[in-house]
């Protein structure tokens, strides 16, 4: 059995107003791997491919990004809750889902986030580890 942590990480930067444009923010997640240091991690020798289901308001609002860092970048107004899907390499190996809250913060400046959601544990059949 194998024990690992995945963290998602967030990047929010305020954009300068453009007339006619709603978007206030550009924002960026990321799912990563955490080894025992805390230090990120590939996680894309056993995950195959990360879901993210935006808000129905985003075009092609279902993403599947199948390599790392699993990332994905967007413009946006609002924060609001989305559902992070991971799949795994190992189809013998069920998929895991949680809620993630994208806040994008009404401040002047680029901020910061990493938000270890999930430790869990799987079987890996033919993961070279």
């Amino acid at each position: 059995m194998l024990k690992r942590k995945i963290a998602v990480k967030q990047t929010v930067r305020p954009l300068k107003s453009k007339k006619g444009s709603p978007f206030t923010h550009q924002w960026k997640l990321q799912v990563v791997g955490k080894n025992d240091k805390g230090e990120d991690e590939d996680i894309g020798y056993y995950v195959k491919k990360v879901c993210y289901h935006l808000h129905e308001t985003f075009q092609n609002p279902k993403r599947d990004i199948e390599k790392f860092p699993y990332k994905i970048e967007e413009k946006g107004y609002g924060g609001f809750i989305m559902k992070i899907e991971v799949f795994f390499l190992d189809p013998k190996t069920p998929s895991f889902s949680f809620e993630y809250d994208l806040s994008l913060e009404n401040d002047e400046k680029t901020t910061e986030y990493e938000i270890v959601r999930i430790n869990f544990e799987f079987n890996c059949y033919f993961c070279l580890l």
